[in-house]
């Protein structure tokens, strides 16, 4: 999905993180159009827990996001240290998507999260919120096909998973790595079939 530097700002003399589309990522310009709204979407969020987005640029026809470069654990190593408990990781998720302006990425994660820990009615409230904000605005895919999940709607969470496919979804590539908000379906012949089909795709 992407590849991110550590790298030095010569002009403002300060460091910061360059993220590039991973080579297998960048196909289409409609890849391209997605990365660039991802780093639209980071520069409109301004708050102390959130990574500053300084600028979208290219390098050798490679697009890139500048962004604040934060020292600290890294995801590998807190993943080393053992899942953070539902019951802790829903709160922390619900203040991610109000410091997101309700982002439906964070949406559609925290539905996931409602219907794993069993509460299946607030995880219907994220979903019936996504198909209403579906009608007049973007709401990628995959972010459907998780809000689906939530509250165990998996034939519609396969076609939206499918839709991601060939919408050439980059984000596709999280899934192939794994994924927990997949894990109810990842023995169904369906997710194993479409995880081949993608990663066919990629070589």
């Amino acid at each position: 999905m992407g590849v991110v530097y550590k790298a030095e700002d010569t002009n403002l003399k300060r460091t910061v993180a360059l993220k590039f589309l991973s080579p297998q990522a960048l196909g289409t310009a409609e890849d391209k159009t997605r990365f660039i709204h991802e780093a639209q979407s980071a520069a409109a969020l301004n708050h102390p827990n959130i990574c500053t987005a300084h600028e979208i640029d290219e390098y050798e026809s490679q697009p890139f996001i500048a962004m604040e470069w934060i020292e600290g654990e890294s995801l590998k190593d807190k993943i080393k240290s053992g899942p953070l408990p539902l019951d802790d990781a829903i709160p922390e998720l619900q203040r991610s998507v109000e410091l997101s302006g309700r982002n439906p990425w964070m949406l559609s994660v925290l539905g996931s999260v409602f219907g794993m820990s069993g509460r299946t009615a607030e995880a219907r409230a994220v979903l019936d919120e996504l198909l209403e904000r579906s009608k007049s605005e973007y709401v990628q895919s995959l972010h459907m096909a998780f809000a689906h999940l939530g509250v165990g709607e998996y034939d519609e969470a396969f076609s939206w998973l499918e839709k991601s496919y060939e919408d050439r979804d980059m984000y596709l590539i999280v899934l192939a790595f794994g994924d927990p908000n997949t894990d109810a379906v990842r023995d169904d012949p369906r997710y194993k079939a479409l995880m081949e089909r993608f990663r066919a795709s990629m070589r």
